[in-house]
């Protein structure tokens, strides 16, 4: 009867060990480059531009970035925000103020997560408060986005369509 209990106990144990430690922030800023957009697998690009699987994820993300602060990686999935684990698993997220729109672009900078939705405007994503506020408004949105980066000095850089570069303070 003791062996049926360590048989069973034992494998239930050890899934409950590997989904918590799998919910954890990342240790520090990843060095490695992750491709998350429309792909079955997250692929990894290392510094000396050799490409890489690294497994299965069960979305695609969108306009994603990393957060310093806490260690997690933000991004957009099916119209909503994600928080993204160290395993490539995501919570997620209810942002108040932030409207379900296509976001083609975003970047996380000083525990905001930038969102660009094409001829909508951009918006700042406060992830302590999870409030969202509208940066740039929609008659002045006239910009086919389809990247952005935040600079740590508070610019935002941006390319359109037509490989055009794009700046806007975000002061």
């Amino acid at each position: 009867m003791k062996s049926h209990f360590i048989a069973i106990a034992l494998p239930i144990l050890l899934t409950s060990y590997i989904k918590t430690s799998m919910a954890n922030p990342f240790s520090s800023c990843p060095q490695t480059g992750y491709l998350f957009h429309q792909t079955t697998n997250v692929s990894f690009v290392d510094i000396d531009r050799q490409t890489s699987n690294i497994g299965a994820i069960a979305n695609s993300y969108d306009a994603v970035g990393f957060n310093a602060l806490d260690g997690y990686i933000y991004g957009i999935m099916d119209q909503k925000v994600v928080r993204i684990h160290n395993g490539f698993t995501a919570d997620e997220l209810e942002i108040t103020d932030l409207p379900e729109l296509d976001y083609t672009a975003g970047d996380v900078h000083d525990d905001h997560l930038y969102l660009y939705a094409k001829y909508q405007g951009i918006w700042q994503v406060n992830l302590s408060t999870n409030q969202a506020t509208q940066l740039l408004k929609k008659e002045l949105a006239f910009y086919n986005l389809s990247d952005f980066a935040v600079h740590p000095e508070g610019i935002l850089y941006a390319v359109d369509n037509s490989k055009n570069i794009l700046r806007f303070d975000l002061s």
